[in-house]
């Protein structure tokens, strides 16, 4: 199966949580910034993973445009959706934890935007936080990141069989 896996990174976090994934998922993989998508690289496709930071708890707007684009479809595409963001026990302000714990992260909105197109979402989005408003990424990710694509991987060999 082909895997693409398209990402948007601000100080280089949810790059370095691709490239896991990255090497973790089965198959073909092709690993793009969000900014190189076009429809021909999704409809090529077997399985799109998206990834972007959380930003004012929305994914950049890099991302948003691409997920929201009028000429680019997902329907019945098969995608994961995964963010970085901070944990919430990790901030100082009582008033911005209550905000991160009220609003969405990146993760939720994406998928969001590709239920709107019809993409097929057969996972929840997955957080992999970061330590401190830039990073780096906490020292269990690498663990997250392949229980996550255990998930994956599992859904692509049921899919062939």
């Amino acid at each position: 199966m082909k895997t693409l896996i398209l990402y948007d990174s601000v100080f280089g976090n949810t790059l370095k949580v691709a490239e896991m994934i990255e090497n973790h998922v089965r198959g073909e993989t092709s690993l793009r910034h969000f900014g190189e998508v076009t429809q021909s690289l999704i409809d090529h496709a077997n399985v799109l993973i998206v990834g972007s930071p959380t930003r004012g708890f929305m994914p950049t707007d890099t991302v948003r445009h691409y997920l929201k684009h009028p000429e680019i479809t997902y329907e019945g595409k098969p995608c994961f959706v995964f963010d970085t963001r901070m944990d919430p026990d990790d901030v100082n302000s009582a008033l911005l934890r209550f905000f991160m714990r009220k609003f969405k992260h990146a993760g939720d909105r994406m998928q969001h935007y590709l239920d709107k197109k019809g993409a097929l979402l057969p996972l929840s989005p997955i957080g992999f936080y970061v330590t401190g408003r830039e990073g780096p990424l906490r020292e269990s990710t690498l663990d997250e990141v392949k229980t996550w694509t255990d998930s994956i991987n599992d859904y692509m060999n049921d899919k062939k069989n």
